[in-house]
């Protein structure tokens, strides 16, 4: 069986939920020593080169605390993609992460820089035409002014679509349990 594109959700020391990496950079992690795997998924292994079967990590947690900012979210690919929900921010369709692209609203040769308010998702069709234009010249706007979101709220743009394995580390988040109650 193949493993599909799974994700590990990597807790803090204090396990409160820290990020969302690949399963394969969390099996890394595990190996230099950096994380311990907390739960797997129980459907799926990885096969190395001889043959030999290995549990994928589902939840890991940081060996070392790391102090976060809960009222400022950390910048990165996989955040801000949750924080726009999978949803190209010009054409308003919701993509799977990998159709995605991180879109410069004021183009990198014009001097916008790679932060939150700056860098929202698009799919790859809307990020061509845009190109490297403004959005005054290309005539696409943003569906959402990009803010810096807090902590809590990037874990919101999860929405249904987080494993089973993650609900009771997901849980402790305020905001995700408001979302959660939608689908109840």
């Amino acid at each position: 069986m193949s493993v599909p594109n799974l994700k590990t959700l990597i807790l803090n020391a204090d396990w409160f939920p820290y990020k969302i990496r690949s399963w394969q950079d969390a099996f890394t992690m595990e190996v230099r020593g950096k994380v311990s795997v907390i739960d797997f998924y129980s459907e799926y292994k990885a096969k190395d080169g001889k043959g030999r079967c290995y549990p994928i990590p589902a939840v890991a947690c940081l060996k070392k605390y790391i102090h976060l900012n809960h009222n400022k979210a950390s910048f990165s690919p996989s955040n801000v993609i949750m924080r726009d929900r999978n949803i190209c921010q010009y054409c308003g369709v919701r993509f799977a992460s990998h159709e995605l692209n991180l879109d410069h609203v004021v183009p990198k040769s014009m001097g916008g820089r790679r932060i939150w308010t700056n860098i929202v998702t698009s799919c790859i069709r809307c990020n061509r035409m845009k190109g490297d234009q403004t959005c005054e010249k290309s005539g696409m706007f943003p569906i959402k002014t990009p803010v810096q979101p807090s902590y809590n709220e990037v874990f919101q743009g999860l929405s249904k679509s987080p494993p089973e394995e993650w609900m009771p580390y997901l849980s402790v988040l305020p905001t995700f349990k408001e979302v959660m109650s939608v689908y109840d």
